[in-house]
This record gives C-alpha cells, sequence and structure tokens, in this order.
C-alpha cells in the first residue's frame, strides 16, 4: 500500500510539472482554443491562429498586442499599451489634454499656444476651435482669419465694418496693426495717421510725401529728357 501511494504521488508531481511546463502558442502560431494562445489580449481565430482580439495590435516585436483608440477594456491597465490614454466607459480613450491621432494608434497633445507645433488638425481644433488648423506643422488660423485674445478672428481690412478694434487686420506685423481702431463701426486708422496710397495700410504722411516726391522728380526727369 505505502508503495502504491508514493507511485501516486510521484505521478501527480510528474502531472503537474508537465502541465505547467507546457508553452502555449504566440501571435501567427496554431491553436484550437483561446486558451491556447498565450499572449495577453489574444484569441484562437477559426481555432487555426492566434491572433490580437479587436482594438488590438501586434506590437512592433510580433510578441504583444498593444492597445489602440477604441478597444474594449476593463482598467487602465488594459490600455497600458497606448501612452497618455485610459480605460473610460470601457473604452480606451486619450486622456484629457490629448487627441487621437487618426490612425488610432497614438495619442498627441492637444496645442497650447497659437502656433504650436502640430502633426494633426485635432491637436488645434481641441484647443481652439475650427477656425484653428495644423498648417506646415504649426497650429494658425484659417485664411482670412487671425489670432487675438486667444481666438481665430475674421479679419477686417481699412474702411470694412467692424464691431471691435481686435477685428482689424491689415498685415502680420503688429506695428501696422496698431494703427487700426474701429470707429462709428469701421476700421479707421488712429489719430495721427491716415488712409495711405495702397488703400490697405496707414502711414503718417512722411513717408507718402516722400514717395510721391520721387515719383514727381522721376517724372520730371522723364519729361526733361524727353524734350532735350
Amino acid at each position: 500500500m505505502m508503495v502504491l501511494q508514493r507511485f501516486v504521488a510521484l505521478w501527480l508531481v510528474l502531472s503537474v510539472v508537465a502541465v505547467s511546463g507546457k508553452k502555449g502558442s504566440r501571435l501567427g502560431e496554431k491553436c484550437e482554443y483561446d486558451s491556447d494562445c498565450d499572449v495577453a489580449y489574444s484569441f484562437c481565430r477559426g481555432q487555426q491562429e492566434c491572433m490580437c482580439k479587436k482594438g488590438f495590435e501586434q506590437g512592433p516585436s510580433n510578441d504583444r498586442c498593444v492597445a489602440t483608440i477604441g478597444a474594449k477594456c476593463e482598467t487602465h491597465y488594459d490600455c497600458a499599451g497606448l501612452p497618455n490614454s485610459g480605460c473610460e466607459l470601457d473604452i480606451c480613450t486619450c486622456r484629457e489634454g490629448f487627441v487621437a491621432h487618426s490612425s488610432g494608434r497614438e495619442c498627441l497633445k492637444v496645442a497650447a499656444l497659437h502656433m504650436d507645433v502640430c502633426t494633426e488638425q485635432g491637436q488645434c481644433s481641441s484647443a481652439f476651435g475650427d477656425r484653428m488648423e495644423c498648417r506646415d506643422n504649426k497650429c494658425q488660423c484659417i485664411p482670412m482669419f487671425h489670432f487675438a485674445e486667444n481666438l481665430c478672428i475674421k479679419s477686417k481690412a481699412l474702411d470694412e465694418q467692424c464691431s471691435s478694434s481686435k477685428e482689424c487686420y491689415v498685415s502680420e506685423n503688429d506695428d501696422e496693426n496698431k494703427k487700426l481702431v474701429c470707429t462709428s463701426g469701421r476700421c479707421q486708422c488712429i489719430m495721427g495717421y491716415h488712409m495711405a496710397l495702397d488703400r490697405r495700410t496707414c502711414t503718417d504722411g512722411a513717408s507718402q510725401m516722400n514717395l510721391m516726391s520721387l515719383f514727381a522728380a522721376l517724372m520730371l526727369g522723364i519729361t526733361l529728357q524727353f524734350f532735350n
């Protein structure tokens, strides 16, 4: 009896060792059941091959399944493979201050300032609205708008109707814009300045007089040369 008990005990130990030492299937390897797949967040597709579950993709080394935006989750740990994300309402979502890349494989930092570096439209519009776009890898206002008071505002040229001086905009040069003011519902030059000949900027008169004098001298020179 004692010999039989020892034999049974030895058999049980060997069985446990054999089971525990069994190696599961990796991604792309053959399988019959989900339990055969040894990689977290993987399953046995069609009882043939281990693959990542929906919402997860094979990592660079093909040894793990990495979460993408929209992957089903239960805890933040399930989304750990996707930096700057978390599990919200059972879905892997970018954390506050980040926005999803169009590929769903990355969470990008939302722009904090005008002209911040960007790669996706959402980085700009999430912070400043649809009038801000990612252009030349920088967050900028769309054409015909300019940035003022943390907003993209419709640009109003000289003599155009306005409701506030911040709307008046004629150049990327702030010194030029400082010469404008919204008066009587229209963008006008501030006191001491008047509309230049180009009808787009303001001048104090001196530079315009110099230009007119130069033009008059040029015409006089041409006239004298013609008659001589």
